[in-house]
């Protein structure tokens, strides 16, 4: 089992959820990359000696060790024992600041007591409430891009999904607040709209629209179907009188024939004598 999956199961075996053993453990590889010697040991950072899986320092530190011991896990000068007893006992010890420190109560509200917190609540409250790195980067800088694509990669390696993150090169990291209603405000739910006091206008919002009632009388309910009846184009309505309507369908009368053609009559010739016929003989 990689040093990460043992991180995730440490999460689990202290009673975090999924989602905040997933959150958590991305930001332990932000912080140190799950390398063993910063883990189960110290390395100097920024002038200051760090332990431990978040890189405790100060107070904080020396808290760690005292509870360590505690817990009989094995410290021989600034090595922690490699296995996973301690491994539960750091991710124990961070549960305990956050529940009993009132610095971290931001963190026990948005993070520690809400099992299915979001990637994006958790890794904004965990960097800059309880673990406190440069998550703005007044110290790194633009480099802090870089710190912030790393923790959403291993994010993703553990199986979530880091919603609404910006890409690399869009991260404008914000100043961190000294005024902590101004940070708090980050995290607060918006208040909904209040509730109307007039108990008839809140039914008035679920109850459905009453439809028009039927009419009693019978000629006013049909004529709400009845299409109207369109006249014939052309048409007259048939005659009761039966003479009339043979006379509508009557043609008129036809015209009279003409009169047969007359055919011309020759002229009659004169009748010639005998001896006018010889005359023309010759």
């Amino acid at each position: 089992m990689s040093i990460m999956q043992m991180v995730y199961q440490a999460g689990l075996n202290n009673g975090l959820s999924a989602n905040q053993a997933r959150a958590f453990t991305a930001e332990v590889g932000r912080e140190n990359d799950y390398n063993p010697d910063y883990i189960f040991g110290e390395h100097r950072d920024s002038q200051r000696d760090n332990v431990g899986i978040i890189s405790w320092n100060q107070g904080r530190r020396n808290n760690l060790y005292d509870f360590l011991k505690k817990k009989g896990v094995k410290v021989n000068g600034r090595q922690i024992e490699r296995s996973q007893r301690a491994l539960d006992a750091q991710m124990q010890f961070a549960i305990q600041e956050m529940k009993t420190n009132p610095s971290y109560k931001m963190t026990k509200k948005l993070f520690l007591d809400n099992p299915d917190v979001s990637y994006r609540t958790a890794e904004k409250v965990l960097g800059k409430n309880f673990i406190r790195w440069d998550y703005a980067g007044n110290s790194l800088g633009a480099n802090v891009r870089k710190h912030h694509a790393k923790r959403d990669k291993y994010y993703a390696k553990l199986g979530g999904i880091a919603k609404n993150s910006k890409a690399q090169d869009d991260f404008e990291p914000q100043p961190l607040s000294d005024n902590w209603d101004d940070f708090k405000a980050q995290f607060e739910p918006q208040q909904p709209e209040p509730l109307s006091d007039n108990w008839a206008n809140f039914k008035a919002q679920f109850e459905p629209q009453q439809p028009e009632p039927l009419s009693d009388d019978w000629d006013s309910f049909s004529s709400q179907f009845e299409s109207a009846q369109p006249e014939p184009q052309g048409m007259q309505p048939l005659s009761d009188n039966w003479d009339n309507f043979k006379l509508s369908l009557t043609n008129s009368e036809p015209q009279a024939q003409a009169a047969p053609m007359q055919l011309n009559t020759l002229p009659t010739l004169p009748t010639l004598t005998i001896d006018e016929q010889r005359t023309i003989n010759g």
